[in-house]
């Protein structure tokens, strides 16, 4: 039928140029435009068995992890690892067979993590990948991470990055988005890992003022991607986890920054409680409040005491020379955390 001639009928494109020579290279494919798209519509089947060669997927993860040597060469430094990366993420599975196949290319792209500064425009494509591969393939990803000693750890020293909160959040998500038991036991290895606990390590009086507004942010995102029933809620709950947090938070070593931002991670728990009740229109039950409630509360004296007594001087000097004392953020945030304990309606609170 004339029908079935036009719609099986294309109009030869570069792709098809480059296809019918002898010989051709990756890069070639890498300067046209709609490589991405011939690569995820899977029609052309030499494009696909050249792809997914291990030479050439070699190079694609090279392209996407390291840094171009030649900083003049836009082609290399931009367009071939954003391209790379788009293929890689392109969900093919003759690609994604390669590289679960050989393992040293999944080192590769974990790799890149274990450096101590990351390079900010390949950390964004790297954690792209990584998260494209774990969510379509979260069984095979799951055993290579459980077969490398702390995996995790490489992402944690690099909270500062918004792309390696991003990259954890969606493993995490994985919990509510997928009814696997696969998607189960990434919660149960984050979990086993002690995500949480490291994390509200950050709050150590020794580590750097920025380090703890990083796991503060990073713990906050997390409690909005899980579920509040979640694994990973309940080991931050747990009081273990809590007291840790709350004794870094109200340290005699500590300082300014862990007071403000522990308390805002407490603050963020106590929130999470009334967004729970809005979104299941399941009332809280005022008399029977959870029980990491009652730890937090065993540390209240302590607040109190902060608040009448800060811990650093808030004597500011106003353009006259006049001295005047200043109330203080960390009061504030104190006073924050007073009044959300309030609103929760709690009697043990009152």
């Amino acid at each position: 039928k004339m029908s079935d001639f036009w719609k099986d009928f294309s109009f030869p494109t570069p792709i098809d140029d480059i296809l019918k020579k002898p010989t051709f290279t990756l890069e070639e494919f890498l300067n046209e435009d709609d490589v991405v798209t011939e690569t995820r519509n899977q029609k052309k089947e030499k494009l696909i068995a050249f792809l997914c060669k291990k030479p050439q997927v070699e190079k694609l993860v090279s392209y996407v992890v390291e840094p171009a040597d030649d900083e003049d060469n836009e082609q290399k430094r931009v367009r071939y690892p954003v391209v790379s990366c788009e293929i890689l993420c392109s969900e093919v599975p003759p690609i994604d067979s390669v590289l679960y196949a050989n393992t040293e290319l999944l080192d590769k792209i974990y790799n890149f993590f274990e450096d101590a500064e990351l390079h900010p425009f390949h950390t964004n494509l790297v954690c792209r990948v990584a998260a494209t591969l774990t969510l379509s393939h979260v069984k095979e990803t799951l055993k290579y991470m459980r077969s490398h000693d702390n995996f995790l750890g490489r992402f944690l020293k690099h909270l500062n990055n918004p792309a390696i909160t991003d990259f954890l959040t969606k493993l995490i998500n994985l919990e509510t988005q997928g009814s696997t038991n696969n998607a189960e036991d990434v919660a149960h290895w984050l979990v086993q890992e002690r995500l949480m606990p490291r994390i509200v390590d950050q709050f150590n009086p020794k580590q750097p003022p920025e380090q703890q507004e990083y796991a503060c942010h990073a713990l906050l995102d997390i409690m909005t991607a899980c579920p509040k029933d979640s694994l990973l809620m309940q080991q931050l709950q747990s009081d273990e986890v809590l007291k840790t947090l709350l004794q870094h938070t109200l340290s005699n070593e500590g300082h300014r920054s862990a007071l403000l931002h522990g308390t805002h991670v407490i603050i963020g728990m106590m929130n999470g409680l009334t967004d729970a009740e809005q979104e299941e229109e399941n009332p809280i039950d005022i008399f029977n409040p959870p029980r990491w409630i009652s730890t937090v509360l065993s540390y209240f004296p302590q607040y109190k005491h902060l608040l009448l007594n800060p811990p650093v001087s808030n004597k500011q000097f106003l353009p006259f020379g006049e001295e005047t004392k200043m109330f203080g953020f960390p009061r504030i945030k104190i006073l924050e955390l007073f009044h959300t304990a309030l609103s929760l309606g709690f009697p043990l609170i009152e």
